[in-house]
């Protein structure tokens, strides 16, 4: 049986994600990672057999620029090809990330793009529950489009999976970490007020990593909270063979997101056996594995905050091993092979679709 091909278009570049969804699809579907639709009717073009679409990060293609004129021209045209599309056989699957874009820069033309999405798109998956309810009952998708699958550990991408389940604890002051893009909405402000607060009562034996890419508006809070002796920050891009060092040295991931609605760094803090600090709510409380619910403080709340990360302090290593174990479990239960067997499952679905 000749393989599907299945055009992930992405908006911009390549992502660990697709390539944790899809590992476990080879043979039946080829993974096309795309970056312009005109891509993808080229790749219909050549084949007689159905072509998917998957739909990533819709607001990298979409009201990228503050030009609403410009960006509805963009989405006029994407709509109407991507209806001729289907009508030559294709089938559309969109996997919504956000609940708002990275970039707000035209909203009407964002929520355009969504409402017209929620119409072409022949089945919507998301990562939780709560996501689903949203997409429902916010955008107006129909209940039987939507579908859930989780959100990949990232177990077997940085290193063996044997490796990282059997990374002991750390030796050391205790280390948290914050990994990722750091972007308005993953609360620096938020974690430097708490960071110096506790500096302030507990100034010894700890300290924090920040590492990822820091866009030019957020570089002022960053310059400001590694002004303190206990905190590192790295605000470049980080390689992935630096990645398992970076987290296999912390004990905490810490996670003062403004909103959250799917995080790809939580998945990777708990792959490598940590707990999250971060705002309570239906989606973390879905996120997370009930063992380490304890950690997470009302939404804004910057003491509360400085006294979840405190109280990783205080605990002794047998309390820290149990969070560890809870940790990985979930990494091991949604690991990429299990997951990307679920997305296999909801394509063939889509393949069915008359």
């Amino acid at each position: 049986m000749t393989p599907i091909p299945v055009c992930n278009l992405l908006g911009s570049g390549s992502n660990p994600y697709q390539t944790l969804m899809y590992s476990g699809l080879q043979g039946r579907y080829t993974y096309l990672p795309l970056r312009k639709f005109p891509q993808v009717e080229a790749v219909q073009e050549r084949t007689d057999a159905p072509v998917i679409l998957h739909l990533h990060w819709e607001d990298r293609m979409f009201a990228k620029s503050r030009n609403r004129e410009g960006n509805k021209a963009t989405l006029d045209w994407h709509i109407e090809h991507m209806n001729m599309f289907r009508e030559r056989g294709g089938r559309i699957l969109w996997t919504i990330h956000n609940r708002t874009p990275h970039a707000n820069r035209d909203p009407e033309t964002f929520a355009e793009a969504r409402s017209a999405l929620v119409d072409v798109a022949d089945r919507i998956h998301v990562h939780s529950d709560h996501a689903r309810n949203f997409v429902v009952d916010t955008l107006g998708a129909a209940p039987e489009k939507c579908r859930v699958i989780a959100h990949p550990s990232y177990l077997g991408f940085y290193e063996p999976a044997e490796t990282t389940l059997a990374r002991p604890l750390p030796d050391g002051p205790v280390h948290f970490l914050q990994f990722g893009v750091m972007r308005g909405q993953k609360g620096i402000g938020h974690l430097s007020e708490a960071t110096h607060l506790l500096q302030t009562r507990r100034p010894d034996n700890w300290k924090l990593t920040i590492a990822g890419r820091t866009p030019r508006n957020m570089r002022r809070l960053v310059k400001q909270i590694s002004r303190l002796p206990m905190v590192t920050t790295l605000p470049d891009y980080v390689p992935t063979a630096d990645v398992p060092e970076i987290f296999g040295s912390a004990h905490a991931f810490v996670a003062p997101f403004s909103e959250v609605f799917s995080s790809g760094s939580i998945a990777l803090g708990l792959t490598f056996g940590l707990p999250v600090i971060g705002p309570d709510g239906p989606v973390m409380q879905e996120t997370l594995p009930e063992k380490l619910i304890s950690l997470l403080y009302p939404p804004n709340q910057t003491r509360r905050l400085m006294r979840r990360m405190a109280q990783v302090l205080d605990v002794d290593n047998v309390v820290r091993q149990v969070w560890r174990e809870a940790a990985f479990e979930q990494a091991f239960a949604h690991r990429p092979e299990i997951i990307s067997g679920q997305l296999g499952e909801l394509l063939d679905e889509i393949c069915e679709i008359a």
